[in-house]
């Protein structure tokens, strides 16, 4: 029987107003692929339950949040160095144009935050009082982004749309939640009711969250032979997702009720069904089925978003995994995640993250437990002969969460797991604080055993914040434990729990054990044979302990040994019981491997090295670096100099001491010494002892930081042709440095001092970058430098210098740092007067004032200009100037500059035009990885 569209409407919308719900939403959308645009009428009906007067409305208009630069979203993009918002097309960008708001049929102003362009908010003319409903008209459009922003837009062959409708922003707690779109895929809406008409070309197939009815329920509709009519429905649904796709890959699998629409198991459909019923069972039987959420959307598109660290990094054919694994677990990860978040209502996922996102990773290591208890975390490559004896080949798969939140930990880049998630670092906010709250609650069942645990699982939808939490807890353990394990969520926790002294009788072992922390957290101190506990005790306090077991035959005695928490330092917590010489046996290992508490570690892998003086050398790499940072590290780098038949290399010692919570978070004492050929038959060697304490902001989201650094350099060379300059020298440096980086606004000032036997220097560096709206990148830069006193005014080599200087602190990567001439004289590296036109007499005893400004014209195309004043004792001051374009492919790392003129020549109308070309080009491995990394950290 067809009932008309009014009809179902009514019908539809009436449960809302006497229900349990107080919004619903009714939607007409067209789409216009072509222009990338979405055509909306939109009924919104709002019920008041709250018992105060509402007079002010607030909004979410996510799509908006694409508009400009200014948005939320648009700086937080800046925050991690991504540049590519910053340079798009305003037609790549997104946006929402209203027509207007009408409230019962009458016109409504409305506004916009001024510094959440993605809030709108209308004040009433007559404030709804409880129980009062008023129904809203809105009509507006939206410019689809593009999907490389956040993965949510327009592609080639997809469109993909989340939170796009203007909606009404949530009251939690009697007060708004306004929230931005920061890309945190943390959406607060509440669960609402959704009648939906898209209009869409017909070449596009569409697939949603929500479940689709047949037109059949409906009066006959016009259509247009270019286009597709499609109705979506809810009773419970937050925010629906819309998928676009020209080929349709999505299949539909029903279990019960419920509706699953996923591509994830395209390349084994035969299993899907069983896999999806294994999953869908184990997460209902471990959380229950309070939500009434009856379709599912699940899709790649949805899981590249937010990926497993480290799972997909592998090429198809090199994959260790057999598809029929990774298949399943892509989809056990985001099915986990959108149910858990199904359970909760009335529920701040901004500020509760570690709560859902947290459940969730809990929810899948208990999985792989149960169903996968022999896989490793490299799968099929653990088996390989060549390192099937190594401690990561022995790693199992569930190690990723403990590996990869301990990874913050250990570098004091770790934040309290309850802070809310835009001021998590992005490292933290996908992989770290979701794997340690993770790691936790498994922690927790340990400790309270399987039952009690599964007592707190099935109330865990009732919880609204870390207080519930904390009264949950007491329920099953004592009162101290749950104040304690709730601290350990709010604070920035370094955790050290570590053996002091053992004693081993022939009829007991006495074990002493204690904890660094800040909170008791309750650990477990057990006896191992053959891999497996044999007796064990849990410890509840933070003083040295003496525990005590009979002597049982054990092989090592363990504080945690199956299920921990991250920590600062996990060689202390086992000790071997079967040898008087060591605490532990030596285990030697060619290339790098994971940290293996067990072993005394010693590494050993290959060293490459290339200067124009060495040759392209080899040698061996001696250290204790394995995977996961350590308090104190070693690299001993022995090389064979190709060109001069001899032994170079370098040596690096520190030890790194972390500070909680203190703007001084890491003080660190290192040792460098190095000695390498600094030109032909000449060799230098150095010594730098240095101490540094580095400072920042306790939001670790600021690039802000702040570092003091107190070094010795004593330098000593070999060669007969040093022009009178020392062969050997020392000289002490201070040096403060303040940064403030971003992709958008960049900020560094540098102060030094040097005191050396014949002179005493003052030097300041100032460089700052700014990149517009337009895409071109504004770089201006600073270097004053000062003599003091300088008794060594009769030669230059501890002059400053416009050129190249002669860095004789041996601090930059000079591919041929003595060559004057030919392309290794070429390689530019900012410093000092930094110009990049040979200029004569460009050396200077007694100071050097020097600016360098570069300006974008077209992408990594730029103008530079440098200018510069000098003097040296006894005569007047000199300007310098030049000028010319750079290529700034990757700012710092890779960079031509192609000179044009200077106060001395036009360089255009050289005959060796390209030997005045200069280069940048890191080879460092530390500044590449760096580049790559800092958007995350």
């Amino acid at each position: 029987m067809k009932i008309s569209l009014l009809t179902f409407v009514v019908l539809f919308f009436t449960k809302i107003l006497f229900g349990q719900l107080n919004t619903s939403y009714l939607i007409d959308a067209s789409l216009n692929s072509e222009k990338k645009i979405i055509e909306i009428n939109q009924k919104i009906e709002i019920q008041n339950k709250n018992k105060k007067i509402i007079d002010t409305i607030f909004f979410n208009d996510w799509s908006n949040s694409y508009s400009d630069y200014k948005t939320p979203l648009a700086q937080k993009f800046a925050e991690e160095f991504d540049r590519s918002f910053f340079l798009s097309s305003d037609k790549s960008k997104g946006k929402t144009d209203i027509k207007f708001f009408k409230i019962d049929g009458d016109l409504i102003d409305w506004n916009r935050l001024n510094d959440k362009k993605d809030i709108i908010y209308i004040v009433l003319k007559k404030p709804l009082k409880s129980i009062d409903s008023i129904s809203l008209s809105i009509k507006y459009s939206i410019n689809i982004p593009d999907s490389k922003f956040t993965g949510i837009g327009y592609s080639d062959d997809y469109i993909y749309i989340q939170d796009f409708i203007v909606s009404l922003s949530p009251i939690i707690g009697n007060e708004w939640l306004i929230q931005s779109n920061l890309d945190l895929n943390d959406n607060s809406l509440k669960i609402s009711k959704y009648f939906i008409k898209w209009k869409y070309p017909k070449e596009f197939d569409l697939k949603s969250s929500i479940n689709s009815f047949s037109k059949d329920q409906l009066n006959s509709e016009t259509y247009n032979k270019d286009s597709k009519i499609s109705y979506y429905k809810s009773k419970h649904e937050r925010s629906p997702k819309f998928l676009f796709t020209k080929e349709n890959r999505i299949k539909n699998f029903k279990i019960k009720n419920i509706n699953i629409k996923t591509d994830l198991f395209n390349k084994n459909p035969d299993l899907a069904q069983t896999k999806i019923n294994k999953i869908y069972q184990y997460i209902t039987k471990n959380l229950g089925l309070f939500s009434k959420k009856d379709s599912y959307l699940i899709t790649s598109y949805d899981y590249e978003i937010r990926p497993f660290f480290s799972f997909n990094n592998f090429p198809e054919f090199l994959n260790p995994f057999n598809q029929e694994f990774i298949q399943e677990i892509k989809f056990l990860k985001i099915f986990t995640q959108e149910y858990v978040n199904s359970q909760f209502q009335n529920f701040n996922f901004r500020q509760n993250n570690w709560l859902s996102e947290g459940l969730t990773i809990y929810l899948i290591i208990k999985y792989i437990e149960n169903n996968y208890p022999d896989q490793k975390l490299y799968g099929k490559l653990s088996n390989i002969p060549l390192i099937r004896n190594y401690s990561i080949s022995k790693l199992d798969f569930n190690q990723r969460f403990m590996i990869n939140s301990e990874l913050m930990v250990r570098r004091n880049l770790h934040q309290p797991a309850s802070i809310s998630k835009d001021n998590l670092t992005r490292y933290n906010d996908r992989i770290a604080t979701p794997y340690q709250v993770g790691v936790f609650l498994r922690y927790i069942e340990n400790y309270i055993g399987k039952e009690a645990f599964q007592n707190i699982l099935i109330k865990i939808n009732n919880i609204k914040n870390l207080e519930d939490f904390k009264s949950l807890l007491e329920t099953q353990m004592s009162k101290i434990d749950s104040e304690n394990f709730t601290q350990y969520l709010k604070s920035i926790h370094t955790l050290d729990i570590k053996i002091i002294d053992v004693t081993n009788s022939s009829q007991k072992i006495s074990v002493i054990t204690n904890q660094k922390s800040k909170q008791v957290i309750p650990y477990e101190v057990a006896l191992i044979k053959d891999n497996k506990i044999i007796d064990s005790r849990w410890i509840s306090n933070n003083f040295n302990t003496e525990t005590t077991f009979t002597k049982n035959n054990a092989e090592y005695i363990a504080i945690n040994p199956n299920y921990g928490l991250p920590e600062t330092n996990k060689i202390n917590n086992w000790r071997y019981l079967n040898s008087k010489l060591l605490n532990k046996p030596l285990s030697i290992r060619f290339f790098k491997d994971s940290e293996d508490p067990t072993k005394n570690q010693l590494l050993i892998g290959p060293k490459s090295f290339y200067s124009l003086y060495d040759g392209v050398s080899f040698g061996a790499n001696f250290n204790n670096k394995t995977i996961g940072h350590k308090p104190f590290n070693f690299n001993i780098q022995p090389i064979f100099s190709n060109l001069e038949n001899t032994i170079i290399g370098s040596v690096m010692t520190e030890y790194r001491n972390y500070n909680d919570s203190r703007s001084n978070y890491l003080t660190r004492f290192s040792l460098f010494a190095s000695s390498y050929h600094y030109a032909t038959n000449s060799l230098y060697k150095i010594a730098v002892p240095s101490i540094g304490f580095y400072f920042r902001p306790l939001d670790l989201r600021s690039n802000l930081r702040h570092s003091l650094v107190f070094s010795w350099y004593s330098v000593q060379r070999e060669s007969n042709l040093l022009n009178g300059t020392p062969p050997n020298y020392s000289l002490g440096e201070i040096k403060y440095k303040f940064s403030n980086k971003g992709s958008v606004k960049f900020f560094t000032a540098e102060n030094s001092i040097e005191i050396a036997k014949d002179f005493k220097k003052i030097i300041l560096e100032i460089q700052y970058r700014k990149l517009f709206k337009s895409g071109r990148l504004f770089s201006a830069r600073l270097f004053s430098g000062s003599f003091v006193n300088n008794r060594l005014t009769s030669n230059d080599y501890f002059n400053f210098n416009l050129n190249r200087p002669n860095d004789y602190l041996f601090e930059y990567s000079y591919l041929g740092r003595s060559e004057t001439e030919g392309i290794f004289s070429q390689q530019f590296i900012l410093n000092e007067g930094a110009f990049k036109s040979r200029i004569s007499d460009s050396s200077a005893n007694y100071w050097l004032l020097s600016y360098n400004f570069s300006m974008g014209i077209w992408k990594w195309f730029e103008g530079y200009f440098d200018f510069s004043l000098l003097r040296n004792s006894n005569q007047n001051s000199k300007s310098f100037y030049d000028y010319g374009f750079r290529l700034n492919f990757i700012p710092d790392y890779l960079e031509l500059y192609f000179p044009i003129g200077s106060n001395e020549e036009n360089s255009l109308n050289s005959k060796r035009y390209f030997s005045k070309i200069m280069f940048v080009f890191s080879l460092n491995p530390k500044d590449i990885s760096t580049f790559f990394t800092r958007r995350w950290f």
